[in-house]
């Protein structure tokens, strides 16, 4: 101890970091001395993954146990991810282990379906500091339910994050009173959409999105207006359009709407038309645009853009308002590709602007 003691704490920290996929040493590192023991049992003790089926009753038990006989224990958790599906038997015994857990910050809700959770589950987690709700795998039946359960349960969320939610209510059932909301970010991802959510985002159902700041969608946006006065709203800075791991959405059938506003753009070569529509709108003022990166994955011959379309791309971001433009840059690029809009965006090229994000080669076997 008495060496370890030379070093800073940010050093030893780091250590500990190095055992996050080995788990069995970041127990034994724990034990080595009273400098690890805290930073590595925050890291130990940072995800709790719970599940209410008709057969996790022992799991609830066990760890209500080791809460009791340990205090500080449920207090180092930070993500919660919780699965109800049939919660009956020992119902009581998780809302009193719920409340226990006072600093989470993440939830991962697993609910079919949401409506599902009691009023006392409900109060539990109203009472955690929760800014982060990622939904996933969920079928909501009445979307009014999961909007009353953003607002009074979750009043303070600043990132939502839905995977593979779906919403089979295509009627409002009753209007959710507003309130001022904080989300910074929206993130829809998966196989299913789910438009109605993102139509009451824009409409203010959970308070009027003036703090939203990022938008990530890897869905089909089949020219969803949602999707329109989202991006419109002055808030918001970076839209990702192309998430990385996601198959590329349909093209986005949209009107052309004022995106001068935003600083960062990331989304797919197919829907550069699009963008070239947007771009065509003038700014009331200097362009903020900073940095546009354009996935070419999945990008063949037959979804060939015609050369004008790069021509105009060219244009629209050499004129002068685009003051703040300092990268245009392709992922994922063949080499015909990159060749072909070398030739036809020489003023971007020209000034520099135009990169092609730098693959690794391919270690032979």
């Amino acid at each position: 101890m008495g060496a370890l003691s030379l070093f800073p704490q940010e050093l030893l920290d780091a250590i500990v970091d190095c055992l996050d996929d080995d788990r069995p040493s970041m127990k034994a590192c724990s034990l080595v001395c009273r400098a690890f023991r805290p930073y590595a049992t925050t890291r130990l003790f940072y995800q709790l993954d719970l599940r209410a089926t008709l057969y996790s009753y022992k799991q609830w038990s066990r760890f209500h146990r080791m809460c009791l006989s340990s205090p500080q224990i449920p207090l180092t958790f930070r993500k919660l991810h919780l699965s109800f599906f049939h919660l009956h038997t020992g119902a009581g015994l998780a809302v009193t282990v719920l409340r226990m857990l006072k600093n989470v910050e993440i939830l991962v809700l697993s609910v079919t379906p949401p409506e599902n959770l009691s009023p006392y589950l409900k109060a539990a987690l109203v009472a955690m500091p929760i800014i982060h709700l990622v939904a996933q795998n969920m079928r909501i039946r009445v979307k009014a339910e999961f909007l009353l359960l953003l607002n009074e349960c979750l009043p303070r969320i600043k990132t939502l994050s839905c995977l593979n939610v779906t919403c089979s209510d295509t009627e409002e059932r009753y209007r959710v009173i507003t309130r001022t909301c904080l989300l910074e970010q929206v993130e829809v991802l998966g196989r299913s959409p789910m438009p109605q959510v993102l139509d009451a985002i824009a409409d203010g159902y959970i308070g009027q999105p003036n703090e939203l700041r990022y938008l990530r969608l890897g869905v089909a946006l089949d020219g969803d207006p949602a999707f329109g006065r989202l991006i419109s709203l002055e808030s918001v800075r970076n839209i990702n359009l192309a998430p990385k791991g996601f198959i590329p959405p349909a093209k986005i059938v949209a009107d052309a709407i004022n995106i001068h506003h935003l600083h960062d753009i990331i989304l797919h070569i197919q829907d550069l038309r699009w963008l070239v529509a947007c771009l065509s709108i003038p700014p009331p003022w200097t362009s903020a645009l900073r940095s546009i990166h354009i996935n070419a994955y999945r990008y063949s011959e037959q979804d060939a853009l015609l050369p004008s379309v790069w021509t105009e791309l060219d244009d629209r971001l050499s004129q002068s308002h685009m003051t703040s433009l300092h990268t245009v840059q392709f992922w994922r690029c063949s080499d015909d590709v990159w060749a072909h809009i070398c030739a036809c965006c020489l003023q971007l090229l020209k000034a520099g602007v135009l990169r092609r994000h730098s693959v690794a080669p391919k270690r032979s076997i």
